[in-house]
């Protein structure tokens, strides 16, 4: 399996070498320190979706050891106004690193993708669409539902303090309570799993929802194994190994969660799943294959999954541009795979170059 692998990855970096010297990398990121102007929630703050100084640096510095030249943005609006007012004079491809998401409005993530599609700029991820789709939990669980065995019972409290076709938890049920439209764990606390006792949960859910001023996306709770699963959807898909997070050393992190404050603090470790239950990590890994082709994902991007003592999985979130630092689960996997950091940045560029090969000859 893991031959078949390592033969995808290999493919995109033969292809990335064979364009370097046609191709300028321009990185638009937000960076702690360095983004300014954005909005920003009042308790768990969106800087958790940002890179830090230093992880920003080790990945533009891996880019430069790979041979290219490199712009860097810290903000949409200065890569937008530089592409509109032809600020960037280059004979080169121009192919766009995009991890930028600043403030707090809906869709926020799909303007990088959105006005590169519109310039025709190649860039890595999914189109405009797909990565708004995805950021809405209860919109991608639903579609999701319609498909797959295992997924978790979701329902939507909105703002207006009302519950989504009446549709709710049973009285006494453990459930989760997400933002509907964030990542990384904003909005994510311990306290957010509780056991549903009607009215008074109704008041702590509408509590959050105004917060936050966005909807929130209510399942039942799944106490077991965490496992993030990365994949790569280009003109060749694969799966690669599913990463399992362990706390405190224990693979089975029965009703802890990967909340605001552990993630912000990277308080987990990663294992290799396969290795502790390998017919159940291939089973995640065809279904996150099946799941990317219905969503329509592409370049790097991870599903993330709840396990529970039965050995039954669920999707509990999509990322469409997951982190790529040193110290995520997609490194991880690459480095288990023999693979070093600048080759997941090689296999990101070729990927990326895969998806648009008709543009390129």
């Amino acid at each position: 399996m893991n031959q078949n692998i390592c033969e995808i990855i290999d493919v995109y970096r033969n292809l990335e070498h064979n364009y370097k010297n046609e191709i300028l990398i321009v990185l638009v990121a937000n960076v702690e320190g360095k983004t300014n102007d954005y909005d920003d929630y009042e308790n768990t703050s969106v800087l958790s979706e940002y890179y830090t100084l230093d992880e920003f640096e080790n990945i533009s510095i891996t880019y430069k050891k790979l041979g290219y030249e490199v712009i860097c943005y810290f903000s949409e609006k200065d890569f937008m106004n530089a592409i509109i007012n032809n600020k960037i004079n280059t004979d080169k491809k121009l192919l766009v690193i995009n991890s930028a998401q600043s403030g707090t409005y809906v869709g926020r993530k799909s303007l990088i993708p959105s006005f590169c599609d519109h310039y025709k700029i190649m860039h890595s991820g999914s189109n405009a669409y797909v990565v708004s789709l995805c950021r809405n939990k209860f919109h991608t669980s639903k579609i999701i539902d319609s498909y797959v065995k295992y997924n978790l019972n979701t329902y939507l409290f909105d703002i207006h303090q009302n519950w989504l076709n009446n549709s709710k938890p049973q009285i006494g049920e453990c459930i989760i309570l997400k933002l509907n439209s964030e990542s990384a764990s904003i909005g994510l606390t311990k306290d957010n799993i509780i056991h549903y006792n009607g009215e008074k949960s109704d008041n702590y859910i509408a509590n959050l929802a105004q917060k936050y001023k966005q909807p929130i996306v209510v399942q039942p709770f799944v106490s077991g194994y965490e496992v993030e699963l990365p994949i790569i959807l280009s003109s060749e898909n694969t799966f690669l190994l599913p990463i399992g997070i362990s706390i405190k050393e224990n693979y089975f992190i029965g009703d802890a969660i990967l909340d605001y404050t552990s993630r912000f603090e990277h308080s987990y470790d990663f294992y290799n799943f396969c290795e502790y239950n390998e017919k159940l990590a291939n089973q995640l890994q065809q279904n996150s294959i099946q799941i990317a082709d219905i969503l329509g994902l592409e370049g790097f991007c991870r599903i993330d999954y709840r396990i529970n003592c039965n050995n039954e999985y669920y999707i509990t979130d999509i990322a469409t541009n997951p982190h790529i630092t040193k110290d995520s689960s997609f490194a991880y996997a690459f480095s288990k795979l023999g693979y070093s950091y600048d080759d997941m940045f090689s296999c990101l560029i070729g990927c990326t170059l895969s998806h648009y090969y008709k543009s390129l000859q």
